[in-house]
């Protein structure tokens, strides 16, 4: 068995062994989104690495880079994604060694810490191989339109606005305030939601006085009907979150969808939103895992929760 870096080239059999080990069903598996995801990131391309015998691929490792910032400084992180071993493989150790071995170079490389959101039975694995729980993102949901049905024709007409719209005037900035939050760009908000092979987003923006609002959103098919998911939200100049929840408000009325949800925080008081009406359903969101890599301050820090760590729903979906 040998062991490499991946090759453009090696790009659509990475795709089909990962439909021969994980199937088609959870989630897409194509070309333009490997490339998407692993090749255009704004971040910069993804390390790879794939295990070979007598020509054939028979595993892939990925850790897709993702920068972090506060204030002015920029941690430089990877998160663990896609991975497969062939069914024929399975049981050799094959996911260990790829994993392990791009940990090691991403510590030479000087990145400062990895990670990912795991499912229940890939967890231990991770755990086995020195990552561990950092916790779950808090999820806040609040009630939308109870008496309207979906409208697909207004969600459409978000989307084609998002296609349209110039992201470049977003204030995206960070400024002083504390806490880890993904370094926003203009190209980072054309990748993710312009140009998202797999998933359509949504977008609209709000002016109240001298203020305005910029919301990232997407809907989801629920039992009890649909749900609006603030993935990203920017203001022009101060935070306003009287308008942020009018603003999701209006907008879930005009969908027809029944509740809201924000996960993450974005520095958003909890008396605030139990004020505006939304609950706390952390115990349903997504469990994040961390890794220390070159930077041990920092993910003791991380670990400890003496650093504020502010991921967000467009921060994490998809990935």
């Amino acid at each position: 068995m040998i062991i490499r870096k991946a090759t453009t080239e090696d790009i659509p059999a990475i795709v089909q062994l990962l439909k021969a080990s994980l199937g088609d069903v959870s989630s897409e598996k194509s070309v333009a989104y490997w490339n998407w995801k692993h090749v255009t990131n704004p971040f910069g391309p993804s390390p790879v690495l794939v295990a070979e015998e007598e020509g054939q691929l028979i595993g892939v490792r990925a850790l897709m880079r993702w920068d972090w910032q506060e204030g002015d400084r920029v941690y430089r992180a990877l998160r663990a994604v896609d991975t497969a071993t062939h069914p024929e493989h399975q049981g050799k150790g094959i996911f260990k060694k790829l994993t392990l071995q791009l940990v090691e170079a991403a510590t030479e490389e000087g990145y400062d810490f990895i990670f990912n959101s795991p499912n229940t039975q890939s967890t231990p694995g991770y755990l086995k191989m020195g990552w561990e729980v950092w916790g779950k993102m808090p999820l806040w949901l609040g009630l939308g339109s109870l008496s309207r049905k979906f409208q697909p024709h207004v969600y459409e007409r978000y989307h084609q606005q998002l296609l349209a719209a110039d992201l470049a005037v977003v204030n995206c900035k960070v400024g002083k305030s504390v806490g880890l939050r993904t370094k926003i760009s203009a190209s980072f908000l054309q990748w993710r939601y312009q140009q998202c092979p797999v998933k359509e987003y949504a977008f609209k923006t709000v002016e109240r006085g001298d203020n305005r609002i910029w919301l990232f959103f997407s809907v989801k098919s629920r039992r009890f009907g649909m749900e609006l998911r603030i993935c990203h939200f920017f203001f022009s100049r101060e935070k306003d979150y009287r308008l942020l929840f009018t603003s999701a408000g209006d907008l879930a009325a005009d969908l027809g969808c029944r509740v809201i949800t924000i996960a993450g925080l974005q520095q958003l008081p909890s008396t605030r939103l139990a004020g505006a009406g939304y609950f706390n359903i952390r115990r349903k969101s997504v469990q994040l895992t961390i890794r220390e890599l070159a930077n041990p301050t920092l993910y003791q820090s991380l670990k400890a929760n003496t650093l504020t760590w502010l991921p967000e729903s467009g921060d994490i979906e998809l990935f």
